[in-house]
C-alpha cells in the first residue's frame, strides 16, 4: 500500500445537474498541524486545486482527512473529504458524506501515542491507589498500637494506686492505733488530777500550791517563770 501522494478525480455540479466549471477549490489537513508523511515534513499550507471546464477536480495529495472549502455565488460552504491510502486515482464523490478518516501513518502514530498515554496514566493511577491503600493500612495499625498502649498505661496507674494504698494502710491504721492511746493517756491523767485534787495555796513566793490528797500525784507548783512543777509521790 502506498504512503505517497494519491491523485485525485471527481466530477462536482451544483443542484441543477450543472458542471462547477473552472472554480477553485482550496483543501485544508485536518488536524492542521505540521506532521511527517512519505519520508517528508508536511507543512500547515492550504493546497489550491481547480476543476476543468466540464467540473472534474485534477490533483495529488497525501492521503488524510481534509476540510474543502468551495466559493458559492452566495456564501462559502466547508466539506470534509477523506482520502485513504491506496494505488490509483481516488474519486472525491467517495471521501465525502461522514467519511471515517483514514488510516494513514500520522493517524496510526497518533493513536499508538494516545494508547500509550492512556496506558501510563493507568498505570499511575494503580499506582496511586496502592499507595492509599497501604497508608491507610498503616494509619489503622498505628491507631490500634496508640489505643493498646493508652489501656496499658491506664492498667498501670491503676495498678500502682492500689498498691500504694496496700502500702500506707499499715502506717494509717498505727497512727490511728497511737492517736487512740495518747487520747485515753490524756483521760487518763485527767481523771487522775481530778480525783487527787486536794488543796490550793499560795507560798511567800506567790507560787500556787496545789496539793494532792492521792499518793500518785503530790504537789503541782507554778514558779515565777510560769513553770509547773508536779511532785509525784509512789505508795
Amino acid at each position: 500500500m502506498s504512503t505517497g501522494l494519491r491523485p485525485l478525480t471527481g466530477v462536482f455540479q451544483t443542484p441543477d445537474g450543472s458542471v462547477y466549471a473552472n472554480a477553485t477549490l482550496s483543501w485544508f489537513r485536518q488536524p492542521r498541524k505540521t506532521l511527517s508523511q512519505g519520508g517528508a515534513v508536511i507543512i500547515d499550507q492550504p493546497v489550491l486545486l481547480q476543476t476543468d471546464p466540464a467540473g472534474v477536480i485534477s490533483g495529488s495529495l497525501y492521503p488524510g482527512l481534509y476540510l474543502v472549502l468551495v466559493r458559492l455565488c452566495d456564501a462559502d460552504r466547508h466539506v470534509e473529504v477523506a482520502i485513504p491510502e491506496g494505488d490509483g486515482a481516488f474519486n472525491v464523490a467517495d471521501g465525502v458524506g461522514g467519511a471515517a478518516p483514514p488510516l494513514t501513518p500520522e493517524l496510526v502514530a497518533l493513536a499508538r501515542q494516545y494508547r500509550d498515554q492512556a496506558l501510563a496514566a493507568q498505570g499511575a493511577a494503580h499506582d496511586s491507589a496502592q499507595a492509599a491503600s497501604g497508608s491507610a493500612g498503616a494509619a489503622h495499625d498505628s491507631a490500634q498500637v496508640a489505643l493498646q498502649a493508652a489501656g496499658d498505661a491506664g492498667d498501670a496507674v491503676a495498678l500502682s494506686a492500689s498498691a500504694g494504698a496496700s502500702a500506707a494502710a499499715p502506717y494509717a491504721a498505727a497512727a490511728q492505733s497511737s492517736a487512740n492511746a495518747a487520747s485515753a493517756t490524756l483521760l487518763t491523767l485527767g481523771d487522775a488530777l481530778l480525783n487527787d485534787l486536794g488543796a490550793f495555796s499560795v507560798d511567800e513566793n506567790g507560787d500556787l500550791v496545789v496539793s494532792f490528797a492521792g499518793n500518785t500525784i503530790e504537789t503541782i507548783d507554778i514558779n515565777a517563770e510560769g513553770d509547773l512543777l508536779m511532785t509525784y509521790e509512789v505508795s
